[in-house]
């Protein structure tokens, strides 16, 4: 089993690139300095990547997109997926362009594969457990599996890493054309981003 690094892409936030905005005390001042936040991600077929955008674009955060060694699409694609979950493979990801450990709080989203974690997610958790005090996980999933994911993804960082919020997002939400509105898939979004901007550091 090997592993390596990926890519990244942000887009313009309201705040500095790779920090949410600072807390204010009661006179209006800060209370503590920018979070500098960071969210990781692996996508198949484009599910797992619009949340990750969406969470960006809330969280002010850096984006890095892992980019995993081996086709891994159409019917063949998915196959050589559920197998490297199964048989919790690390394939070589290339590109990493973001240190985790220069953020406060590492945002980590994956999908579902049979129930367990992606192997490029795994790659990366593996190799940075260490280097990312304070993560944040979420996951994308097409039926059921989610908590079985989550439960891994946290394995894989511990003792290391203190998993501070996580969550879960279906593809069949994903793929329905409201659940971007407010009311619906951006509510559920922005209280997972919230959160995770809430948590305090030092």
């Amino acid at each position: 089993m090997t592993s390596s690094e990926p890519r990244s892409n942000r887009e313009p936030a309201q705040h500095p690139p790779g920090t949410s905005a600072s807390a204010s005390g009661i006179d209006g001042t800060a209370t503590h300095r920018p979070k500098k936040i960071l969210v990781v991600f692996y996508s198949r077929g484009g599910r797992t990547r619009s949340v990750a955008r969406q969470l960006a674009d809330m969280l002010g955060a850096d984006v890095e997109e892992l980019v995993a060694a081996g086709k891994r699409t159409g019917r063949l694609g998915m196959l050589r997926c559920v197998i490297e979950a199964l048989a919790e493979i690390r394939p070589r990801i290339s590109g990493i362009r973001h240190e985790p450990s220069a953020y406060d709080i590492v945002v980590v989203g994956s999908p579902v594969w049979a129930a367990r974690v992606s192997s490029p997610v795994r790659t990366y958790l593996c190799r940075y457990a260490s280097a990312m005090p304070r993560v944040a996980l979420f996951c994308t999933m097409g039926s059921s599996g989610a908590e079985q994911c989550l439960g891994e993804m946290g394995a894989l960082l511990d003792p290391h890493a203190e998993v501070i919020e996580r969550d879960r997002f279906p593809a069949v939400a994903l793929d329905d054309g409201d659940f971007w509105s407010e009311t619906r898939g951006r509510r559920k979004l922005r209280k997972f981003a919230d959160a995770v901007a809430a948590i305090p550091v030092a």
